[in-house]
């Protein structure tokens, strides 16, 4: 009989049981997309963009690239993203690479999110 609780190691390198290895991480890349979606939409309406963030992903700069990303629309995308994910975010955990690229920011939610 076939043991269907083999383990391997998911996208966190936490063991799992092998049969729901790839469920769990199609989960996981959903939940990280969706995160990302709604960074986006707060990026859109925080800075007024016009619906330009359709066209951003992971790779796309933000601070320094994007002019409307100054220092007071950090502060106010960072009280969004507070109100509307949920998240409590402190001065001494963010700095400039947090803003960096997309991917950067939905590192640092997703993060967040799962403390």
């Amino acid at each position: 009989m076939p043991n269907l609780f083999s383990w391997a190691p998911d996208l966190f390198g936490v063991p799992c049981p092998q049969r729901f290895f790839a469920s769990e991480q199609q989960q996981d890349f959903k939940q990280y997309m969706d995160t990302q979606q709604q960074i986006l939409r707060i990026l859109d309406d925080v800075l007024s963009l016009g619906g330009r963030s359709a066209g951003f992903d992971r790779s796309t700069h933000l601070l320094g690239a994007i002019p409307e990303l100054d220092s007071m629309a950090v502060v106010n995308l960072i009280t969004s993203l507070e109100d509307q994910l949920g998240i409590m975010v402190d001065d001494d955990e963010i700095d400039g690479e947090t803003f960096g690229t997309v991917g950067s920011l939905t590192d640092f939610v997703t993060a967040k999110l799962a403390a």
